[in-house]
């Protein structure tokens, strides 16, 4: 006689793998837990339980359960896998990294977490290993994906040739792969072959135009990614995310009537900009006599450039609440005195909420229906800090205290538009400046010394000041310096809201507000912008920057 027992196991784990293939993961993880609860310990269903739970998003219980299958049968390469693909949910890269080292050193590790190890440190911003691991994995009788890894990886490190060949590998393959198609498009761009990547497109799918529209967009030509995007779209129109990037080329491109349009699709992705209970949203027309709630968006950049037209605004209306994060709090309501301003909270501040007010926009609307008619600083930062940090400043000579900011968090699009401290030298021995570093944190200060040491120059240092903890001080120091060198960073923005000159160096794909060409800022008049002309080298306009700067000194000298 069959055991009841053993067909409703069964039962239960064809269940379980209906769920999960119907994305149903937390009620794959219920259905497992069941099963367990039926069987005898089982380390192999503890296992598949932690996975649902990690899919489902509870990440507890999916630790629990691959701590327990562990204990059961200690750290197989599959198990520790799994503790490396938790980390990588949980954003710890490195922790998903080192588990996923430690599974390969096991003769009996799949070859598929090769190439996982080359995904993850390829998502680190190590593109060097990455390139390393997919080698392995591919000598290793691993296929496409360890193939499209690579491709990525060449990308990367800037390496054409070897992505174009790596892409044609993989087409001859499997020819017409989409993505495959994508990449080589991208790669013929960057090596100057644009009739031969558009030929590659006659007959590309959706995947593939999108790369290529991608791959235009990166490579300053944001009106043909436009048109390569839409392309896409009429494929696939409810995509958001070719949507956003159709709407951010448009912009770049300086259609900005077409570009805000369209940049609508921005809501989205953050619905929650747009939930104001009970008031109509703003359109672009007459404040007069209206009590005008403004809603922060995006990030702290975005945020700094979305205020530009704030004073205009409060001229027009009859009052103005504006919620914002809180760091930029101190510096609005100086240069803004008559408005009231609150933090972004959860839930709502109730200034928010007040019964006087009749109307609402997101921050980013003030640029969409203002940008014409706008300030020049917007942004005051705090005179008694400013006295106090530039007297510490080593300027008792009059000589000139320029800024420099370099780098900014270590994220593969960061590490893209973060310049490698050996190539500043050259900027740094230049006599007759005082540098002043205006990185923070132990990775500032031990790159400001290295830069110290390879030159023989002072690069000034102030630790009191910590953007990240206080972005007012951050301002103040800002307002002191005669002039402030930096990479497209939130300390860019503050730089011109605050009226400063700042000369910022671009990648060559830069966000939508630096736009794609010229060497000026429609929104800061006091900024002047440098680009990278091939990607990732910052060879030109670091020279370029050289040069201007000597003429900057010599002309101050001459006063």
């Amino acid at each position: 006689m069959i055991d009841p027992r053993l067909i409703q196991r069964k039962q239960l784990l064809f269940d379980a793998s209906v769920q999960e293939t119907g994305g149903r993961f937390a009620e794959a993880a219920r259905t497992y837990q069941k099963l367990i609860e039926l069987s005898e310990p089982d380390a192999r269903l503890l296992h598949l339980r932690a996975v649902a739970c990690r899919k489902a998003g509870l990440s507890s219980e999916a630790k629990q359960a691959i701590n327990a299958a562990i204990q059961l049968a200690g750290r197989s390469p599959v198990l520790v896998g799994e503790l490396a693909e938790q980390a990588a949910e949980s954003a710890d890269l490195k922790a998903a990294l080192a588990y996923l080292d430690q599974a390969l050193k096991d003769p009996a590790a799949s070859i598929d977490m090769r190439v996982r190890l080359a995904e993850l440190q390829l998502e680190a911003g190590d593109a060097l290993r990455a390139t390393h691991s997919a080698h392995q994995a591919i000598a290793g009788g691993a296929g496409i994906s360890a193939q499209l890894v690579l491709a990525r990886a060449c990308r990367a490190c800037g390496n054409w040739t070897a992505m174009l060949e790596t892409a044609r590998q993989i087409l001859e393959i499997k020819p017409g792969h989409g993505y495959a198609t994508g990449l080589a498009a991208e790669a013929l761009l960057n090596l100057g072959e644009s009739e031969k990547a558009a030929d590659l497109m006659q007959q590309a799918d959706e995947t593939a135009l999108a790369l290529y529209a991608d791959a235009l967009k990166q490579n300053g030509n944001p009106a043909r990614a436009a048109a390569a995007y839409a392309e896409v779209l009429q494929q696939s129109p409810d995509d958001t995310e070719v949507q956003f990037n159709q709407a951010t080329a448009l912009l770049a491109s300086g259609d900005l009537t077409r570009g805000f349009q369209a940049y609508e699709c921005r809501f989205d992705r953050h619905p929650e900009t747009l939930s104001s209970p009970g008031l109509p949203r703003w359109e672009g027309g007459s404040l007069r006599g209206r009590h005008l709630l403004i809603r922060t968006e995006q990030g702290l950049g975005e945020e700094i450039l979305h205020l530009r037209p704030l004073a205009i605004v409060t001229n027009e209306a009859a009052s103005v609440t504006l919620e914002i994060t809180d760091r930029l709090i101190p510096m609005v309501r100086r240069a803004h005195p008559g408005i009231t301003v609150v933090p972004r909270t959860n839930p709502p501040h109730p200034a928010t909420t007040a019964s006087h007010l009749d109307c609402f926009c997101p921050a980013g609307d003030l640029l969409r229906y203002r940008s014409d008619i706008a300030e020049t600083t917007w942004l005051a930062a705090a005179p008694d800090v400013i006295r106090e940090i530039s007297d510490r400043c080593p300027n008792a000579d009059n000589t000139p205290a320029v800024g420099l900011c370099w780098s900014t968090e270590r994220t593969p699009a960061a590490t893209s538009k973060s310049i490698p401290t050996p190539l500043l030298r050259p900027l740094l021995r230049l006599t007759g400046i005082n540098f002043v570093s205006l990185q923070f944190g132990e990775s500032g200060l031990t790159e400001a010394r290295a830069l110290e040491q390879s030159t023989g120059r002072p690069l000034y240092q102030d630790d009191s000041v910590n953007a990240l903890k206080d972005l007012d001080r951050a301002a103040a120091q800002i307002v002191g310096l005669d002039l402030l060198i930096c990479i497209s960073t939130t300390t860019a923005h503050l730089a011109g809201a605050l009226g400063r000159p700042a000369w910022v160096l671009l990648n060559t794909q830069p966000l939508w507000h630096w736009f794609a060409r010229g060497d000026r800022s429609p929104w800061y008049p006091g900024t002047r912008l440098y680009r990278q002309r091939d990607y990732g080298d910052w060879r030109l306009p670091l020279t370029q920057i050289r040069r201007d700067l000597e003429v900057w000194r010599d002309q101050r000298l001459d006063r």
